[in-house]
């Protein structure tokens, strides 16, 4: 068992970093899904301690998906909702910002088709929160695959965001890789 001083440590320092998100992020933001591994990352350099990386399934990564100066101004909470019930005041992804996590680790360690079904259950995506965090965003391939996906299923209305908000989509041309699953994957 877990001292409650070491835990409530733990919790505070992923606090610190707003670190829950992807898929672990999901069930907390209104989404059911099956989460046997925590994946955890923030922009500051942080080492999961061993005695919680025995107990729980985790990797934390450093990664920097948004530019926060871009969205501290158009989102006042930077796409992270606290926790109502938790005690230590934890944060995680909403479900927007959870979504493009999710779509940011396909080919790394997302499935393809996971995260697919993942974009398809989403039925009320809010359309100036996700404008707001693909505007931030620093990577082409995870703004493109949303809207790839999103006109693909109607989830969102893909004219009207882009023409509200100005995306980065890189040059013109197809963005292929090859994922580790052997699927090629190109969007538009």
């Amino acid at each position: 068992m877990l001292a409650a001083s070491a835990s409530t440590r733990i919790l505070g320092q992923l606090n610190a970093t707003k670190s829950q998100c992807g898929a672990s992020a999901l069930p907390a933001v209104f989404i059911t899904s099956d989460v046997t591994f925590l994946r955890t990352s923030g922009t500051q350099r942080f080492t999961l301690p061993d005695w919680f990386s025995s107990r729980f399934p985790a990797r934390y990564h450093q990664r920097a998906l948004f530019d926060v100066d871009l969205l501290r101004p158009l989102l006042d909470d930077d796409g992270y909702a606290l926790v109502s019930d938790h005690a230590a005041g934890l944060y995680v992804s909403t479900r927007e910002r959870a979504l493009l996590e999710v779509l940011n680790e396909v080919g790394v360690t997302q499935d393809l088709e996971e995260a697919t079904h993942l974009f398809e259950s989403f039925s009320s995506t809010r359309l100036e929160v996700v404008g707001a965090l693909l505007a931030a965003c620093t990577r082409i391939k995870t703004v493109r695959l949303f809207l790839q996906f999103a006109q693909q299923t109607n989830a969102i209305d893909v004219d009207a965001l882009r023409e509200r908000f100005s995306l980065k989509l890189g040059s013109g041309t197809r963005w292929t890789r090859r994922l580790q699953d052997g699927i090629r994957l190109t969007i538009k």
